[in-house]
């Protein structure tokens, strides 16, 4: 979801069930009135979905590319991959790597277009060095 959210640059909105006061841990505070949408930072949309707050409208809601869209090439798909492993190595979610690589399959999922385990390597390889020297 991040990654199509920073490609997109939308402010989604969203909504929570009962009266919400969301104090974010990055320093935003946004109050959700019960079943009303309220446009929310994308920056904290893991920290409002953490505790039931929903998107208001599925319109919202990121899309892959269509089955007829050619997937990205070049330095946007290198881009997006490496956007998304590093959404998983943060999250940490169980069965998401296998022998210690993000999970081709994962990927595929969350990308919505293939990947083969060949490009996956080199990506992982390249997000690994730029782990270790701090620059992601």
């Amino acid at each position: 979801m991040a990654i199509f959210n920073r490609i997109v640059k939308r402010v989604p909105m969203v909504s929570h069930g009962r009266d919400y006061l969301l104090r974010s841990g990055l320093g935003y505070t946004v109050n959700y009135p019960k079943g009303e949408a309220v446009p929310t930072p994308v920056d904290i949309m893991d920290e409002a979905m953490a505790v039931g707050i929903v998107l208001a409208d599925e319109s919202d809601a990121p899309k892959p590319p269509a089955e007829d869209e050619a997937p990205p090439t070049g330095k946007l798909r290198e881009d997006m991959i490496l956007d998304a492993m590093r959404d998983m190595v943060m999250k940490n979610e169980r069965g998401t790597f296998s022998a210690g690589k993000p999970s081709v399959k994962v990927l595929i999922e969350r990308l919505g277009w293939d990947i083969d385990a060949r490009e996956r390597n080199a990506l992982w390889t390249k997000l690994q060095a730029e782990l270790a020297a701090g620059d992601a």
